[in-house]
């Protein structure tokens, strides 16, 4: 399971000024008694008696980019620098404007003002390497993240988003001890966070549980990323002599021989796979990670996601009939397919007509040679 944190992150931060002043806890006061409108032209008073005071400038810069006004926000913020040209979190509050306005580049341009501002404050490292995730640079991220982590050891934001940036480039390694550790800290807080506890209590069992098969398949589809194959096949085998009826893992070392043009054992594997589907459809049901498709926002119910899996079987086994000569054992498995195929509109349906279209241009030729 790939736990996502969304790029909102860099946009949402709760309003913390590092010391509890008078003019904080008066905010908060009115906040707490649904007077937030309030808190505002409090700050602008006060600031009018201090014009240089800083934290009402900052506190002003903040409120005001909570309000989306990202121009007053940035002002404030600005006008406190000229006070305290070493304020970190006036830097990385400016670049937060920056992101806000999908200028990234910019935007990152302050948040390295602010780590150099403030080298030993985690809070300014992890904006940092979110913002550098963002943006692809998944190594200098990567490396971020870590410095994040040195930083603040307790903290299980730094581990969590860690951990799913290795997921995503394949270390599932790296992201298994991240996932422990952030279990480890969740359980030590106070108040524990069950829904993120199920989360990673469900990635744990999904990635770092040798005695399930997504184990194995979870390493190989990540060597197959990588376009390692052998590797992939390596892990496959070893899946499969713990369990060699494990439909998904059939299904994967298909898409691993198919690759390879090995198309033969490729078809071997995938019809292996349909006779074991029922493991597949357990997988489904049971896990997780198939709960959506491929955008995020669209959810789909277990028969259509069991329904895709089988669609896309029957279509790769169509390719490697295709590919072997049974034109007409092809056109019978893609027409299966497009059966099974949903109508949503992430599913590449226009493909299968299209192999359809191939497939019964073959035999249409074929017919024309034999008569």
């Amino acid at each position: 399971m790939k736990i996502f944190l969304g790029f909102a992150l860099l946009f949402l931060s709760g309003i913390s000024f590092g010391q509890s002043s008078k003019y904080e806890m008066t905010a908060d006061s009115l906040n707490n008694i649904g007077q937030r409108e309030k808190i505002i032209p409090y700050l602008e008073q006060e600031l009018k008696a201090k014009p240089k005071e800083e934290i009402l400038l900052r506190m002003l810069g903040a409120y005001h980019i909570e309000d989306k006004n990202l121009d007053v926000g940035e002002q404030y913020y600005r006008e406190a620098l000229l006070v305290n040209p070493r304020c970190a979190k006036c830097y990385m509050h400016i670049g937060r404007t920056y992101a806000m306005r999908d200028d990234f580049k910019k935007a990152l341009e302050y948040f390295n003002l602010a780590v150099i501002s403030d080298p030993k404050d985690g809070d300014l490292v992890l904006w940092s390497a979110r913002l550098k995730e963002h943006q692809g640079d998944q190594a200098g991220a990567l490396a971020d993240f870590s410095k994040a982590i040195a930083l603040l050891p307790k903290d299980l934001i730094p581990y969590l988003q860690r951990g799913s940036l290795q997921y995503k480039m394949e270390n599932l390694d790296g992201a298994c001890q991240d996932y422990q550790t952030v279990k480890k800290l969740n359980d030590q807080q106070k108040v524990i966070d069950t829904l993120l506890a199920s989360q990673i209590e469900s990635a744990i069992q999904d990635i770092c549980n040798p005695a399930k098969p997504s184990y194995f398949y979870q390493r190989g589809i990540a060597y197959y990323n990588l376009k390692q194959y052998q590797s992939a096949l390596g892990i496959y085998e070893q899946g499969l002599k713990k369990f060699p009826a494990d439909g998904m893992t059939l299904n994967f070392r298909g898409n691993t021989y198919l690759a390879l043009k090995q198309y033969h054992k490729a078809l071997s594997s995938y019809q292996l796979a349909l006779k074991n589907k029922q493991s597949l459809v357990q997988a489904i049901k049971t896990n997780p990670r198939f709960s959506t498709g491929a955008k995020p926002s669209v959810s789909k119910t277990e028969t259509e996601i069991a329904k895709t899996f089988l669609a896309e079987l029957h279509y790769h086994i169509a390719e490697c009939k295709m590919y072997t000569g049974a034109d007409e054992d092809a056109l019978s498995e893609i027409n299966i397919a497009i059966a099974l195929a949903p109508d949503s509109a992430d599913f590449p349906k226009g493909s299968y007509l299209d192999m359809r279209e191939q497939i019964s241009k073959k035999l249409a030729s074929k017919n024309i040679r034999t008569h």
